[in-house]
């Protein structure tokens, strides 16, 4: 639920990006953010159908969660190591920022270890997210076989 709604938060901010700034290049991240809401919501239909035996999966949703978790791995994997490259070296992160008037290096290295960190938790859960829906579903499809 929460990788739902903080990548739908995602997802708002960059469809609000991509218009204001008439970007092209922002619907790559909108599709990238959007495979992490589209996982998040096809598992908690796995996750309905297996806690209610009557309502059965739809054919769609194992593929949707394979595809869509793929994307949304290789997104949190990026996205985990770029944050703990950042928390590691933030010196060095910084020498390549040109700060906004009016605002100090030591606020500016407190506000991007604050959203940096923010980052890792977010990738962190994630990557433990995709594993444990392919997991779920690698037992679900399990289960049912063995009821055929």
């Amino acid at each position: 639920m929460f990788n739902l709604v903080v990548a739908g938060i995602l997802v708002c901010g960059f469809l609000l990006f991509a218009g204001a700034l008439s970007m092209p290049v922002a619907l790559i991240a909108i599709v990238f953010a959007g495979s992490i809401v589209l996982h998040s919501y096809a598992a908690m239909q796995l996750q309905k159908s297996i806690l209610h035996a009557e309502i059965p999966l739809n054919s769609q949703t194992p593929v949707g969660i394979k595809l869509m978790g793929y994307i949304s791995l290789f997104i949190g994997l990026i996205w985990f190591v770029s944050s703990i490259m950042v928390l590691k070296n933030p010196g060095d992160f910084m020498k390549e920022m040109v700060l906004p008037p009016k605002v100090t290096a030591a606020e500016y290295l407190h506000f991007m270890e604050a959203v940096v960190s923010f980052l890792f938790v977010f990738s962190l859960s994630i990557i433990i997210n995709v594993i444990l829906n392919f997991r779920m579903l690698k037992w679900y499809q399990y289960s049912r076989n063995q009821k055929s």
